[in-house]
C-alpha cells in the first residue's frame, strides 16, 4: 500500500495455486482511510491509522501512520471486483468455484456483503446474463462504480452492466412479482417515499389474489386497510364480492359514512343476505340506517322471498321493522303480533307512541304478554298521560276478571289511594285469584262497604281469618270470637282477639266456651293472668277434670302475681323517692329570699313598692308567685291570695 507518506506490504493469503494473471487483484477505496481488496477467494479490508499515545513507528520509518487489517476473511466464491457501498458494507462481483480450475463456464453473481472480524454475511445475490460468459475467466471481469451517485459497472468482453440498489419501489414490485401480496401491502401501509405504487393499486392486486384463492375473508379484510374512502373501488369491489356471492365476508367492513356508496350497492349485499341468511338479513336491517337503501325496494325483493316461505320468522321479523320505517305501524304491529314477538311490539309501541293502537288491542297485547303489557298501563295510568284513564281501562277489562286482577293489583302496589273506588271490586278478585292478599287489603283499607265485603267472605270457603276479621271491625266481636273458637280452634288467636278489644263480656264467653277442653284452659291459665283474674277460671274449673300442664300453669301464675307484687312495691318506692326530692326542692324554692327594688309597681294601686320618704313607708307583701302588693292594698279579712293569679285562673276555668 503506497501513499504519499505511507508504504506497507499486505501479504497474499490465497491459495498461491491460483494465477495472478487469472486471478487479479481487486482494490476499491471505502472512504480516504479505507481500502477493500479482493484477491482470489479472499477479502481483506485496511485502515490508515495514526501513531497515538506511546506506540511509535519502528526505526527508519518516516510515516506517522500505519496500515491495520479490520477485517479478512475467504469466500465460497472468487471475487472479480470489489466496490464500496455505504459506510460497513460491499458490492462484490463473484464467480462461483467450479470443478475446472482456470475457467468461468459460469454466469458471474453480483452480491452485497458485510465484513465481520473473519466473517462475512451475504446479504443478497443476483445473477448476471452476460453474453459468452461460457469462455470467460475471472480476469474477464471488472467492477466498478461511481461511489457518490451509487451505479456499479459490470464490465465484460461483451457487455458493460449498469447496476443500483433497489429502491422501495423495485422492492414493492418484486414482492408482487413473486405473489408475495401480504408482504407488499405492509411494505406500502408502512413506507413513505414510494413512486410508482399506491395503497389503493397493490389492495387491488392483493384482492384479486385472495378471492382467486378463495380468501373471502381476508380479502375483506384488506379492502377496508387498502379502499379507504375511494367510493368508486368500494362499489367495484362490491361487484367483485358478490360475483362470488360472498358479500357477507364484506359487509362487517362496508362503509355507511365517509363515504357513503350508491344504495345500489346496499341494495346488493341486503339481497345475497335474504336469499342465503334471512337471520343476518334482519340483523342488517335493525342496525343499517334505513336512508342507505330503498326501504320499499327491500320491501318487495321481502315479499317475494315469503311468496315461496312464508313462516320464515327472521323474513316477517325484517318486514315489520321495514314496514315501521316507513310509518306502516298497523301493518308492522299485525306481523308482530302474529308471530308473538312480544319484545319488537312494545319496543314499536314504546319508540313510535303508538298508545293509541294499545287502547283497540288490549286484550290482544295483554295474552301476548301480560307483565309488559301492565307495566305499560301503570306507567300510563300512574303518571296520567293523556289517552289512559283508569275507568275506561277496568271496563274495558272486567270481561276478563285475570287481566283485571292484574292491572288493579300493580296499580294498588304503586299507590293505593289511585284505586279507592276499586276496593271492594279488588278484594273480589283478590279472592278468587289470590286469597293471600285479601286480608292485608281489608286491615289496610277503609274504602269498601263492611257488609258487602263480609257477604263476600262468607260465600267463599276458607276465607275464616277474613271473616272473624270483618267481623270485629263491624263491632260484632261475640261472632268474631265464636268463629275462632268453632271453625279455627286456636285459642291462641281468640285470646289475642279478647285482649285486642279488652271486653270483659268476651273473656267470659271465652271462659265458658273452654271449661270442657282441657287445652284450652291450661292456655288460658298461662296467658291471661295479666287480663283477667285467673281466680274466676279456676273456681269455675269442674271437679275431676285432668288438665295438661296444669302444674306449670299454676306455678307460672303464682309468678306472674309475685312478679306483679315486686313490680308495685318497686314502683311505689320509686313514686315515694321521687314525691319527697321535689317536695324538698318546692321548700327550697319557696324559702328563698325574693328581691323587691325601688322600681316595682303595685298592681293594686299602680303606686311604687318602696318609697324613699320614710314617712310613706308601707308593709310588702310577695306572694310565691312573685307577684308583689301592699299591705294595706290587699283585704283585712279572709283568705289572702293574689288576685292577678286567682283572675287568670277564673278566666281558664270560670269563676
Amino acid at each position: 500500500m503506497h501513499r504519499l507518506d505511507v508504504a506497507s506490504k499486505i501479504r497474499r493469503n490465497h491459495d498461491p495455486k491460483l494465477s495472478c494473471d487469472l486471478y487479479r487483484c481487486s482494490l476499491s477505496w471505502q472512504d480516504e482511510n479505507t481500502l477493500l481488496v479482493g484477491w482470489g477467494d479472499a477479502v481483506k479490508v485496511c485502515k490508515l491509522k495514526p501513531y497515538e499515545g506511546t506506540t511509535r513507528p519502528p526505526p527508519g520509518c518516516l510515516s506517522d501512520f500505519y496500515v491495520e487489517i479490520v477485517s479478512m476473511f475467504t469466500t465460497e466464491f472468487f471475487i472479480t471486483g470489489l466496490a464500496p457501498l455505504g459506510i460497513d458494507m460491499m458490492v462484490a462481483l463473484t464467480l462461483p468455484k467450479g470443478l475446472q480450475e482456470h475457467t468461468g463456464g459460469t454466469r458471474p453473481e453480483l452480491r452485497v456483503l458485510e465484513p465481520l472480524v473473519d466473517d462475512y454475511v451475504d446479504h443478497s445475490s443476483d445473477i448476471l446474463a452476460v453474453r459468452g460468459y461460457a469462455s470467460y475467466c475471472s480476469s474477464d471481469y471488472r467492477l466498478e462504480s461511481l461511489h457518490d451517485e451509487g451505479l456499479f459497472f459490470i464490465v465484460s468482453p461483451k457487455d458493460v452492466i449498469v447496476a443500483k440498489p433497489r429502491n422501495e419501489d423495485d422492492h414493492v414490485a418484486w414482492l408482487l412479482e413473486h405473489s408475495k401480496f401480504e408482504e407488499a401491502l405492509e411494505a406500502v401501509v408502512s413506507s413513505r417515499g414510494l413512486m410508482r405504487h399506491t395503497l389503493q393499486g397493490v389492495g387491488e392486486d392483493y384482492i384479486a389474489f385472495l378471492l382467486k384463492q378463495e380468501s373471502y375473508k381476508r380479502a375483506a379484510e384488506v379492502c377496508k386497510i387498502a379502499l379507504g374512502q375511494d367510493k368508486a373501488r368500494w362499489e367495484a369491489n362490491v361487484y367483485r364480492f358478490a360475483q362470488h356471492r360472498q358479500l357477507r365476508a364484506l359487509v362487517e367492513f362496508l362503509p355507511q359514512n365517509n363515504p357513503r356508496l350508491d344504495p345500489t350497492a346496499y341494495e346488493i349485499a341486503l339481497n345475497e343476505f335474504l336469499q342465503f341468511d334471512p337471520q343476518g338479513f334482519l340483523e342488517l336491517v335493525s342496525t343499517w340506517n334505513s336512508e342507505l337503501y330503498s326501504i320499499q325496494t327491500m320491501v318487495n325483493a321481502v315479499l317475494d322471498r315469503l311468496s315461496y316461505d312464508p313462516t320464515c320468522i327472521p323474513l316477517l321479523q325484517a318486514l315489520a321493522k321495514l314496514y315501521s320505517y316507513q310509518a306502516k305501524f298497523d301493518l308492522a304491529m299485525s306481523i308482530y303480533l302474529k308471530i308473538g314477538a312480544s319484545n319488537e311490539v312494545f319496543e314499536l309501541i314504546q319508540r313510535y307512541g303508538l298508545f293509541d293502537m294499545v287502547q283497540e288491542k288490549l286484550l290482544t297485547l295483554l295474552t301476548l304478554d301480560k307483565d309488559k303489557m301492565i307495566a305499560l298501563l301503570l306507567d300510563r295510568v300512574v303518571h296520567q298521560k293523556d289517552g289512559f284513564p283508569m275507568a275506561d281501562t277496568v271496563e274495558k277489562l272486567r270481561e276478563h276478571p285475570y287481566f283485571l286482577y292484574c292491572f288493579l293489583d300493580a296499580v294498588f302496589d304503586w299507590n293505593p289511594a289511585m284505586c279507592d273506588s276499586y276496593h271492594l271490586e279488588l278484594a273480589t278478585l283478590y279472592a278468587k285469584f289470590c286469597r293471600t292478599k285479601l286480608l292485608p287489603l281489608l286491615r289496610s283499607s277503609n274504602n269498601y262497604p263492611l257488609e258487602e265485603a263480609l257477604q263476600l267472605c262468607q260465600q267463599q270457603q276458607g276465607l275464616v281469618p277474613e271473616v272473624i276479621f270483618l267481623l270485629g271491625r263491624m263491632g260484632n266481636t261475640k261472632e268474631a270470637l265464636q268463629h275462632i273458637m268453632a271453625k279455627l280452634a286456636d285459642v291462641q288467636q281468640a285470646i289475642a282477639f279478647c285482649k285486642e278489644h279488652n271486653d270483659n263480656e268476651l273473656w267470659e264467653d271465652l271462659i265458658m266456651y273452654s271449661l270442657d277442653k282441657p287445652h284450652f284452659i291450661s292456655t288460658l291459665l298461662q296467658s291471661i293472668g295479666t287480663h283477667v283474674d285467673p281466680i274466676k277460671l279456676i273456681k269455675r274449673i269442674p271437679e275431676g277434670l285432668q288438665i295438661p300442664r296444669l302444674r306449670d300453669a299454676l306455678v307460672k301464675i303464682l309468678r306472674d302475681y309475685n312478679l306483679q307484687i315486686s313490680l308495685r312495691e318497686g314502683c311505689k318506692k320509686i313514686l315515694v323517692s321521687d314525691c319527697i326530692v321535689l317536695l324538698g326542692r318546692l321548700n327550697r324554692q319557696h324559702s328563698r329570699a325574693a328581691f323587691v327594688d325601688d322600681c316595682q309597681i303595685c298592681p293594686a294601686c299602680d303606686r311604687k313598692l318602696l318609697f324613699k320618704d320614710t314617712r310613706q313607708v308601707d308593709d310588702v307583701v310577695v306572694f310565691f308567685c312573685k307577684h308583689s302588693f301592699h299591705r294595706n292594698c290587699l283585704p283585712m279579712h279572709g283568705h289572702i291570695v293574689c288576685s292577678i293569679c286567682s283572675l287568670e285562673k277564673s278566666r281558664w276555668f270560670g269563676s
